[in-house]
């Protein structure tokens, strides 16, 4: 089943811990989402929408990822959402975004309490985001701060598709084969944004680099700028 058909059985009572005023919530929110696939180009045309999306919509799907006790349906209707704001919405949202897909698919699979259909979900969140060509180039250039940190989304990211496609435990089931899926979703997306750029791909990789170095030194002038604003300035 895909994630917009178990997305659609989080309102049909199919979740016995869903109590009333969660399911008025989420139907709140498919409402949502079903609106935003509908009337895609119109939203982001929008900046009021847009404003609407960044300060309340986020937020929702957070609180709900939160909340939701592992519930698989409850979770797929945040996954539609994630997708959605990733393709259309991403240049936009780039730090709400950075912490949809660390505390959505991310955490669920690093969860080793998560159940089989929820890592499997996670997986085909990442392999959905894989399928879309921008992905892989954003979280390296816009979301990846250093190996060492935490917070680097594409570190964590490729490290969660590797334990999926090398499980330590041997078992091979739903969330293996999903794995697989987005990582050669992954590979697959990736040279093909390499070979539609067009340049080369060494100076493709040059540009991604020197872009990300860029970031890293904006990131850094910033950090400055907190303790002295004089010398931030100049570092900008």
């Amino acid at each position: 089943m895909c994630i917009r058909d178990r997305s659609r059985s989080a309102l049909t009572g199919d979740e016995k811990d869903v109590d009333a005023a969660q399911r008025d919530q989420l139907l709140a929110i498919w409402l949502t989402v079903s609106g935003l696939e509908v009337l895609s180009q119109e939203v982001v045309g929008s900046d009021e929408v847009l404003a609407v999306i960044q300060q309340q919509v986020c937020q929702t799907l957070m609180a709900v990822a939160r909340n939701c006790k592992m519930l698989l349906h409850t979770l797929c209707v945040v996954v539609r959402g994630i997708i959605w704001l990733f393709e259309y919405a991403a240049h936009n949202l780039k730090q709400q975004m950075a912490q949809l897909i660390l505390n959505v698919p991310i955490m669920l699979l690093e969860n080793p309490d998560a159940p089989p259909e929820v890592k499997q979900l996670g997986f085909d969140c990442l392999g959905s985001l894989a399928h879309l060509p921008d992905f892989l180039p954003e979280l390296y250039v816009n979301y990846d701060c250093c190996p060492a940190s935490p917070e680097c989304l594409l570190e964590r990211t490729m490290q969660a598709l590797h334990k999926g496609v090398f499980p330590v435990d041997g078992k091979i089931g739903g969330p293996h084969s999903s794995a697989l899926h987005a990582m050669v979703a992954t590979l697959a997306s990736s040279l093909q944004r390499v070979k539609d750029s067009p340049v080369g791909c060494q100076e493709f990789n040059t540009r991604m680099v020197e872009a990300r170095r860029s970031k890293l030194e904006q990131r850094a002038a910033a950090s400055v700028f907190n303790t002295s604003p004089t010398k931030g300035l100049e570092q900008l």
